[in-house]
């Protein structure tokens, strides 16, 4: 086997392994993938607009819409003002919401 093939397929094992324990560790926080991944870019990302996090995540506004809803009822994203639109909002990650993105990627580590 060539040294390329066999470093590919290394790579493609350790690869499946991550999305593994990452899943893993996803189910154990209690919230769905959809709201996980769009915590997940706020997090890394920062505070943005709602249009702008649904182009984000490849969905329409009110699919992105109906997971903030539901993030921000469960604390974990909160809407604020947008300074340079003042009909604008921004919606930017909580502490409790940064936390438990942080002890999912620990958890996920200790896999």
């Amino acid at each position: 086997m060539s040294r390329l093939l066999d470093t590919a397929m290394h790579v493609h094992s350790a690869a499946l392994r991550l999305l593994r324990a990452v899943r893993t560790a996803d189910a154990e926080t209690g919230v769905s993938a959809p709201k996980l991944s769009a915590l997940s870019v706020l997090t890394f990302g920062g505070a943005m607009s709602l249009s702008a996090l649904a182009k984000a995540e490849q969905v329409r506004a009110p699919t992105m819409s109906k997971l903030v809803a539901d993030l921000e009822a469960e604390g974990l994203v909160a809407k604020g003002a947008d300074k340079t639109d003042k009909r604008g909002v921004r919606i930017e990650v909580t502490a409790k919401g940064r936390a438990l993105m942080e002890e999912g990627a620990r958890s996920a580590w200790r896999c």
